[in-house]
């Protein structure tokens, strides 16, 4: 069966995580960019790649638009190029599946415009995402990490445990544990209503066992904070 074939354009932030989490899918994947460094930095992570100058249209029928690519995701760092490659792909191959994301609201309009398949907007997933925490407190990857994913961020939750170092804190206090590089965006009571609360309206709020406190930030981080969170004063004091 023949594999889709998808290139990335542009191996910036948003780029590089689109062909990690594309990588091990079963298609054949080319990371595309006009930067040597850029490039050397895919093929350190073991993408084929291609160096190519996208407003020349030879240059973009050689990289395989209008051959043999089936779909591109347009990642460049900006918006005006992200339009100009996808004007120029779209007229050479009027089935190519043409991927963009968003970088401000109202974007999206002209992206399509210019001949996007689909656009991903992230301020609306983002939207969506708290939107889903209200209902349903869970631990929910940031622009769900593949095609959204904004590299390292992720919303996830921090339980308020007896034993831990929450208990007993104001979430004020909570927050400066947390340190930097987290953000405390509210919390979930205990109880039946499991009604969020945001951090901003209750900084005195004292927390107690059975809170789920909702955390935006590095994965690394929010497992550090976890297990911060978790260690009782016996742990602390090893």
């Amino acid at each position: 069966m023949k594999h889709l074939r998808i290139a990335v354009f542009g191996y910036h932030k948003l780029g590089i995580e689109v062909a990690k989490h594309l990588a091990p899918t079963p298609c054949e994947l080319i990371v595309i960019d006009s930067s040597d460094d850029n490039l050397a930095r895919a093929a350190e992570r073991g993408h084929a790649t291609l160096k190519c100058d996208y407003t020349d249209d030879l240059e973009l029928a050689r990289a395989g638009i209008g051959r043999d690519i089936d779909l591109i995701f347009c990642l460049l760092p900006d918006e005006a190029q992200n339009v100009f490659l996808i004007i120029s792909a779209r007229a050479l191959d009027e089935r190519l599946t043409i991927v963009a994301v968003s970088d401000s609201p109202g974007s999206e309009q002209k992206l399509r415009a210019a001949g996007a398949d689909k656009v991903i907007d992230p301020f609306d997933i983002a939207g969506r995402r708290i939107s889903d925490l209200l209902v349903r407190p869970t631990v929910v990857d940031v622009l769900d990490q593949t095609v959204f994913g904004a590299a390292d961020l992720e919303i996830a939750e921090v339980a308020v445990t007896r034993e831990g170092r929450l208990a007993g804190r104001r979430l004020l206090d909570a927050s400066r544990l947390a340190g930097g590089t987290l953000v405390i965006v509210g919390l979930v009571r205990s109880g039946l209503e499991r009604e969020l609360r945001f951090a901003l309206e209750a900084p005195e709020y004292v927390l107690t066992p059975g809170d789920v406190l909702m955390v935006v930030g590095p994965a690394a981080d929010v497992l550090a904070f976890r297990a911060e969170a978790a260690a009782g004063d016996a742990q602390r004091a090893i």
